[in-house]
């Protein structure tokens, strides 16, 4: 089972979007503490993370260039945010981030699109 961290100080949307990726059965794990969240990135073992850019504390941007920097950070990153503007998306892409969605994206579309990066195979049934 694949495992996903979702780092989102936003505890509903956390939430909203786990519920829509467990029953696509994955394995999910929500952390709101963003500091803490990164410490279980380096030193756990996650398939894909999920960030929110704006967050108190240790903001998404800090989190990707902490985690770009060590060694151990080899899972993908995906950002899911309240920002619109995609002049993030650039500058996220050049820390690290594989994607880039706004948060009004209907979980149902992460989750499918969640499922086709692990397996591609999805698009041809």
């Amino acid at each position: 089972m694949k495992r996903i961290l979702i780092v989102d100080d936003n505890q509903d949307y956390a939430k909203y979007l786990s519920i829509s990726l467990q029953k696509a059965n994955f394995h999910v794990t929500v952390n709101t503490d963003s500091r803490q969240a990164l410490r279980d990135a380096i030193h756990g073992h996650y398939d894909l993370i999920l960030l929110d850019i704006q967050m108190p504390g240790l903001d998404g941007l800090t989190f990707l260039k902490e985690y770009s920097s060590r060694s151990l950070g080899n899972s993908p990153i995906w950002v899911v945010t309240s920002y619109k503007d995609y002049r993030y998306t650039k500058k996220v892409s050049s820390l690290g981030a594989k994607n880039f969605f706004p948060k009004d994206t209907p979980r149902k579309t992460i989750t499918k699109l969640v499922q086709i990066y692990f397996d591609p195979r999805i698009l041809n049934l």
